[in-house]
């Protein structure tokens, strides 16, 4: 049998994203396979190397990560408002 390598981290995201509802992993495992088949695809037409396609699926994870820690800690900013201070009245001129 053949395997191909990646297909564990592949697993690992889908049900990461899927939030393990066994429902949406096969969605979502549906489309991550038409991100990499198309990946493929345009590799053998355009010749795009094929890790363009796993750098695309690691931008995922990333940012799947990061909006998890932002959310998980709710990052506020706050910013301290002083008052401007008035400008001087100009005298008037009769």
């Amino acid at each position: 049998m053949l395997f191909r390598s990646g297909y564990g981290y592949t697993a690992i995201l889908v049900a990461w994203l899927a939030r393990t509802n066994p429902l949406i992993v096969v969605i979502v495992a549906f489309l991550f396979g038409g991100l990499l088949t198309g990946g493929e695809m345009i590799q053998i037409t355009v010749g795009v190397p094929i890790s363009v396609i796993h750098i695309l699926e690691g931008a995922i994870l990333f940012f799947l990560l990061a909006g998890d820690l932002m959310m998980q800690y709710r990052m506020v900013f706050k910013m301290e408002i002083t008052e401007i201070p008035e400008a001087p009245e100009m005298p008037k001129e009769d």
